[in-house]
């Protein structure tokens, strides 16, 4: 009675317990290409870390990881200091993303940053062409148009300001995942 009730305890105790699985070669290879593609985005050299993610997806396409990879290809086209990303890029990005695996790791973190980069592309696009714009009825003076483009300048630089900040935390988030 005694040996089955130690024999039950054991059993009990080893299958709540986690045994940690040893790393594959190919999580070893995502995390220190992640690891070197962000060393190459702190230096500001975003072509190289393109062609680094690229090259990751090519030799694990198939994989968890070489989905996920397009992810990570989106978020760096999408920030601003990447002179040859653009809103347009990363949220193209950002689709075939979330079209390649509706169960990503980074589904729902796509799916915020392409809301925001939508927003901030049409602010761009209407900012940008103001004679598309609706035109006030009555003309102003040289000085009362300086003022309201004053005042539109400050609440278009508050409502950036709030995006790069969004989009900053989500970077932070996303290099320090909890998974």
């Amino acid at each position: 009675m005694r040996i089955c009730l130690i024999a039950i305890l054991i059993t009990v105790v080893a299958g709540c317990s986690r045994v940690p699985r040893p790393e594959t070669s190919s999580r070893r290879d995502w995390n220190s290409t992640l690891a070197e593609a962000r060393q190459f985005v702190k230096g500001g050299d975003y072509r190289s870390a393109d062609r680094l993610l690229t090259q990751f997806s090519e030799r694990n396409s198939g994989s968890r990881e070489g989905r996920e990879i397009l992810f990570w290809r989106a978020l760096y086209r999408l920030d601003p200091n990447n002179k040859s990303g653009s809103l347009a890029a990363g949220i193209s990005g950002l689709d075939a993303y979330t079209a390649a695996d509706s169960t990503g790791w980074y589904v729902q973190e796509a799916g915020v940053l392409k809301r925001t980069a939508v927003v901030a592309e049409v602010q761009r696009l209407t900012t940008a062409s103001p004679a598309s714009g609706p035109r006030d009825p009555q003309p102003r003076s040289r000085e009362e148009e300086m003022i309201a483009l004053r005042e539109e300048l400050a609440r278009k630089t508050t409502e950036l300001e709030k995006a790069n900040a969004e989009l900053e935390r989500i970077k932070r988030r996303l290099a320090n995942p909890v998974r």
